[in-house]
């Protein structure tokens, strides 16, 4: 009569105390919050809001992972908006087309600088377009030669050289803008555009010494008012650089 007792109380113990660590590890489930949060992350990742998903990483913790998590999707964004400006900064890039055998200058030159023609594009003539590029030429030059003088009015090469003569100067820089693109940016996605052919001439035999040609164009990031005139430093302080250059 002792073998049904002893059956009974095995029957009798706790389902809990039958069910061994093994087989518990295995029906452990993953909690429905978890599994959501998983399932949105995927959706967030397959549409690319990087954005947004940065934010629901951050909010996942709180204490120190919180914030390696945050300052890890901070660096995330930084990257990514680093990326757009470099997209968007603008270019330029200077070309010698002619050097002649003088293609170092002393730093004691005296330049006279010409003022060119205004520049035009699609038939409309961008007034104030010469001057401006005159000044950034003599602006650019007189950090590097100790004597630059800058002309009063639009001449031509012959009565530019004289004028030069006359100021007792010994290099004339003669430019001629070729193209002058003034657009809408922020809107219409075409960029600004400037390309000028800068000519060094010997004073007073008229000889063309180097020959330039400069272009620069703007970025497709702007904020807009942003006028060809605001891209003629660059290409303009390379080529006054280049002219301190030994080759």
């Amino acid at each position: 009569m002792r073998a049904p007792l002893q059956a009974d109380a095995a029957n009798s113990r706790p389902r809990s105390e039958k069910t061994s660590p093994q087989s518990s590890a295995q029906t452990r489930h993953v909690p429905r919050a978890d599994h959501s949060r998983s399932l949105a992350v995927l959706r967030l990742k397959i549409q690319g809001d990087w954005p947004t998903l940065a934010c629901a990483e951050t909010r996942r913790e709180t204490g120190p992972m919180a914030n390696l998590r945050q300052d890890k999707a901070l660096m995330r964004m930084l990257l990514l908006l680093l990326s757009l400006l470099h997209v968007g900064c603008a270019g330029h890039s200077i070309a010698q087309t002619k050097a002649g055998s003088r293609s170092h200058v002393p730093p004691t030159t005296a330049f006279y600088v010409a003022i060119p023609e205004d520049g035009h594009y699609g038939g409309k003539t961008y007034a104030g377009s010469g001057a401006a590029t005159a000044r950034a030429i003599s602006a650019a030059l007189s950090m590097h030669f100790t004597r630059v003088e800058t002309a009063k009015s639009v001449e031509s090469t012959a009565a530019a050289i004289q004028s030069a003569h006359a100021a007792d100067c010994s290099s004339l820089v003669y430019a001629t803008i070729l193209n002058w693109e003034d657009r809408a940016t922020e809107w219409s996605g075409k960029l600004d555009r400037i390309e000028i052919k800068v000519e060094v001439i010997a004073v007073p035999s008229g000889e063309t010494l180097r020959s330039d040609m400069l272009q620069a164009n703007s970025g497709w990031l702007t904020l807009g008012g942003d006028r060809p005139q605001d891209l003629l430093r660059g290409p303009v302080d390379a080529f006054a650089k280049s002219l301190t250059s030994k080759r």
